[in-house]
């Protein structure tokens, strides 16, 4: 890892506070060492994005998939010039908001109760619908 040019990219391309550079530099570090221990070559300018798979996905099994942690992994690989790596990682941090701009749409439309009814799992079941309960239907199961 070229650890001195990554930190110069970060404080005087990005601007970046010096807190902030050593979380980008211990992301990018951490992702290195995944890499090797899978048998990669553990520079992120050498791997494509199915290689840093199972690192996301280990960031997401110990909740630390933030957006900060996500950006680290991008600038670096935009340092490295490893654009497709840049690609996938904005893919992830793009599509971040998702589940939250639809509870927002959901809550929005159908209301408090409904939408507690559909994110606590009680509308979950397939081929449950507002519309068979407002019809006579309990639960999807049968007239009630």
């Amino acid at each position: 890892m070229d650890e001195k040019g990554f930190r110069e990219f970060l404080i005087t391309k990005r601007k970046l506070t010096e807190e902030s550079v050593q979380a980008h530099v211990k992301m990018a570090k951490e992702a290195e060492v995944f890499l090797k221990k899978k048998g990669k070559s553990g520079n992120l300018n050498d791997v494509v994005p199915c290689d840093l798979e199972g690192f996301v996905a280990l960031l997401m099994k110990d909740g630390r998939n933030t957006q900060e942690n996500l950006i680290a992994l991008a600038r670096y690989a935009y340092f490295t010039n490893n654009r497709q790596v840049v690609v996938a990682m904005l893919e992830l941090i793009d599509g971040s908001e998702v589940l939250q701009n639809l509870s927002d749409r959901v809550k929005k439309t159908v209301g408090e109760s409904k939408h507690k009814e559909i994110f606590e799992g009680r509308a979950a079941a397939f081929g449950y619908s507002f519309k068979r309960q407002a019809q006579g239907y309990d639960e999807g199961y049968g007239a009630a």
